[in-house]
């Protein structure tokens, strides 16, 4: 009994010593051009991720971000002012990551993202707030400027709707 906790503890005490857990922080740009509305919103989004390295060059990173909306936009649909703004934005990823130099490294990624939006038209004092559920895929790339700091930057796609987002990212 005694030897079976012991070879319990060394295996968890080896698994958080190679730990390699990320938390940060990153801008977004959400835009959709669609039947001539364009439309262009903001968000502030966190993010949490794992590094399960594979090889010396190539890491797995599963991640989950979750945002708000930080500037709204303004359209017009048959000659009637609307506001659009991001409430809300989460998304499950898992990355493929190929450490190109020792600071350089590139991205590809599949997602399933969600985006709830609050539409308001001023002019009839009427509001809505609507949300879906997206599978997406994005690329990007990063720089290790020291070994628990990396400057972020991405694209994806869901479903027609561009997200761009540059951020930080910090090892512990």
């Amino acid at each position: 009994m005694k030897k079976t906790l012991l070879a319990c503890l060394l295996a968890v005490a080896s698994t958080t010593a190679n730990a390699d857990w990320n938390a940060g922080l990153s801008y977004i740009n959400l835009s959709d051009s669609d039947d001539g509305m364009d439309m262009s919103l903001g968000g502030i989004v966190g993010h949490a991720s794992y590094d399960y390295a594979i090889s010396d060059k190539f890491t797995l990173v599963p991640e989950f971000r979750l945002g708000v909306g930080v500037t709204d936009d303004e359209m017009v649909v048959f000659a009637t002012p609307v506001e659009v703004e991001l409430d809300l934005f989460s998304a499950f990823s898992v990355r493929a990551q190929y450490e190109v130099t020792e600071q350089l490294y590139v991205f590809a990624n599949p997602s399933y993202g969600y985006a709830k939006f609050k539409i308001t038209i001023p002019a009839f004092s009427e509001s809505d707030s609507d949300g879906d559920w997206e599978f997406g895929y994005g690329a990007g790339a990063g720089y290790q400027v020291s070994d628990s700091t990396a400057l972020e930057v991405r694209y994806e796609s869901f479903d027609g709707t561009g997200a761009l987002s540059a951020g930080v990212s910090f090892s512990f």
